[in-house]
């Protein structure tokens, strides 16, 4: 997975959707792995993303539903934490 490129596609989505108020300042994507009954293994399954953003009008931003919207249109687990 090419962090890079995904960490602009999801800067760009926080752009349009929050007026470019909100920059990440850091991004991770992780895989992420379930167990395999029939093989009795772990196999890779997704990735989990970890962000952590900044507010350039700090508020209170739990409440504008980010990680829903990220998850929503990637698809992929979100953990955030604000600077």
């Amino acid at each position: 997975m090419d962090q890079d490129r995904l960490k602009k596609m999801y800067q760009k989505l926080l752009d349009e959707s929050y007026n470019n108020r909100l920059v990440i300042s850091e991004f991770r994507a992780l895989p992420t792995q379930i167990y395999d009954n029939e093989k009795n293994e772990w196999v890779p399954d997704s990735h989990s993303i970890f962000i952590m953003i900044k507010d350039k009008e700090p508020q209170n931003l739990r409440e504008l539903g980010i990680c829903n919207l990220l998850e929503g249109v990637f698809g992929f687990e979100c953990v955030i934490d604000f600077l």
